[in-house]
């Protein structure tokens, strides 16, 4: 379900789903000109890329916990130009991201 919702950009299907070895979903963007945040981001990168079918890191959700696990609460659109590829490239040299043509 939640793999054809990011595929359809149906991204409100996702509330009330977990997060998941292949799903994860953070509030804002990283804040890439702090070496805290360039790693955050590199770790969270890895751990999906080492999933066995891989995996999607959605910014722009807010999550609660309920029984231990993280459950997306709301969708928190975060402006597309902080999010494109070329923006993270310019600020973290040597990662690769998805097409800028999205």
């Amino acid at each position: 379900m939640a793999r054809a919702a990011l595929r359809a950009n149906e991204m409100t299907e996702l509330i009330g789903l977990a997060e998941c070895a292949w799903l994860d979903v953070k509030k804002g963007d990283y804040e890439l000109d702090t070496p805290a945040g360039a790693e955050e981001l590199v770790k969270d990168v890895a751990a999906l890329a080492n999933a066995p079918s891989g995996g999607f890191l959605v910014v722009g959700f807010s999550t609660i916990k309920e029984h231990g696990e993280e459950i997306i609460a709301a969708h928190r659109p975060v402006p597309r130009l902080l999010m494109s590829g070329r923006n993270f490239r310019c600020r973290c040299p040597g990662l690769l991201v998805g097409s800028d043509t999205e």
